[in-house]
């Protein structure tokens, strides 16, 4: 995409800052728009729901976007970002790491899921090239996550101890189901936010009671603890009105909650150093407990296979087997599950080289989102405001899976891939719509060891 200050406008419509993009050609539309439907399709799960997976839409949709990524030459702007960069490295160590592993065709699998990924970010980042495309795609993603909500509830299966889950794909874990539906929560809060309308103010919300609902059912003690974590942060950075509503609001949620019998209440309750008095009577309780002294074990365990691999680790989605064969090396139990901690699940899988590029390309989008939400705006300009509350709230649902992901192995998973990719995105429209031509150039690109900043325009009043 070539950046240009030409004439201050986008197509027909002005804009506020003093860079401007290029007005996006034919090309860039279809593969971005194909590329919307597709974000909004994989994370909803609607065509499973419908019936309809079996007519190959999603297949067509994935050529689409991936085609106009490459035939506008935009997929290279992807490699100059620094989080693109660093999750590209990873990929490649990933495949390094695939000789040598404990299971090399579980690790096959997991590389091919990995740059399925790394290829669906890298077209956000490519074909995402204003900051009103990157507030839609966010959009998109909240309306996803609302809908799959809706279908989980119409559609989801209830295990035997009482779990929401979708009926199949990766949504089919209740943890994951539970961090994924509650990412996509403050992407509706700003959509709501940047509304015109009270009509349009009002209608991403109508979603949030179906996320909190489907995320309790889900039972996810993981997903909770994520859900603490944004509120708090939410709280603290919220207006005093705000702050007095969020109040009333969570001591009616604890009323609610403290009344009912709910057996995966008690779920809750079992969150590592809390105990709970049911437990030693109750099967559903010492279930749970069982659930977390096994998490403690995992987590252990991959930091040994950390220790002891530190290199190359033991394979790509390759610790589960790499247990296995030690348990029954050592006459004991295998325990027949991933590490449950994504951040362990890549050093100890693919070696401390690849825990580090993969933990620095998530802190790179990180320090995108925190770049766009302090990029200075001026006094009534709606636009720019309004990409910047982007950053503010994108960086939300960043950190809320970044929480959830410390409990969860759903490292390779295109959940990570699209909201670093979507952050990446976001920078770069705002950079190039709302900063002097001058500095434009030298932003957000490599070297590395020469971090970005945004110039002030001018001081908020």
């Amino acid at each position: 995409m070539t950046l240009t200050a030409a004439n201050g406008r986008i197509g027909t419509a002005p804009l506020s800052g003093l860079g401007h993009l290029k007005e996006p050609d034919s090309l860039q539309k279809i593969g971005y728009f194909a590329l919307l439907a597709y974000v909004f399709v994989y994370l909803s799960r609607i065509l499973e729901v419908s019936g309809l997976g079996s007519l190959k839409i999603t297949l067509l949709l994935n050529l689409v976007w991936f085609a106009m990524a490459v035939i506008t030459g935009g997929v290279f702007s992807f490699f100059s970002t620094r989080s693109g960069a660093l999750f590209t490295a990873f990929a490649l160590w990933a495949v390094v790491s695939l000789p040598f592993s404990t299971w090399r065709g579980g690790s096959v699998e997991t590389v091919t899921a990995i740059f399925r990924s790394l290829s669906l970010m890298g077209a956000i980042v490519a074909l995402t090239v204003t900051g009103k495309w990157a507030l839609r795609m966010i959009y998109g993603i909240g309306i996803g996550m609302g809908a799959a909500s809706i279908a989980a509830l119409l559609n989801g299966k209830q295990g035997s101890r009482g779990r929401l889950a979708m009926d199949a794909g990766t949504l089919s874990d209740p943890n994951t189901l539970c961090v994924a539906l509650l990412m996509g929560m403050p992407m509706l809060w700003l959509m709501s936010r940047n509304a015109r309308s009270k009509l349009g103010k009002l209608l991403p919300l109508c979603f949030v009671p179906a996320i909190l609902y489907v995320a309790y059912r889900t039972g996810s003690r993981a997903g909770m603890l994520a859900l603490l974590f944004m509120l708090v942060l939410y709280f603290i950075r919220a207006s005093g009105f705000k702050k007095v509503q969020m109040i009333a609001l969570a001591v009616v949620g604890v009323a609610v909650l403290a009344s009912s019998s709910d057996r995966l209440l008690k779920r809750f309750t079992l969150i590592p150093g809390i105990s709970s008095e049911d437990a030693p009577g109750d099967e559903d309780a010492t279930a749970a407990e069982g659930s977390t002294e096994g998490r403690t074990y995992l987590l252990l365990k991959s930091l040994e296979f950390t220790f002891y691999h530190p290199l190359l680790g033991v394979g790509p989605g390759a610790f589960q087997m790499a247990e296995q064969e030690e348990a029954i090396a050592n006459n004991r139990r295998p325990a027949f599950h991933a590490t449950h901690n994504s951040y362990t699940e890549v050093s100890s899988e693919c070696g401390i080289p690849a825990f580090l590029l993969y933990v620095g390309a998530i802190f790179s989008a990180f320090g995108a989102t925190a770049r766009v939400a302090k990029m200075p705006v001026r006094p009534g300009d709606k636009d720019a405001e309004d990409i910047r509350q982007g950053g503010r709230y994108l960086q939300l649902s960043l950190m809320t899976l970044m929480v959830g992901m410390f409990f969860l192995s759903m490292a390779y998973t295109g959940l990570i891939f699209i909201i670093c990719g979507l952050a990446m995105a976001l920078e770069r429209a705002a950079k190039a719509e709302y900063m002097a031509p001058a500095t434009r150039s030298t932003q957000n690109t490599l070297p590395l060891s020469a971090p970005p900043q945004i110039p002030a325009l001018s001081r908020l009043r």
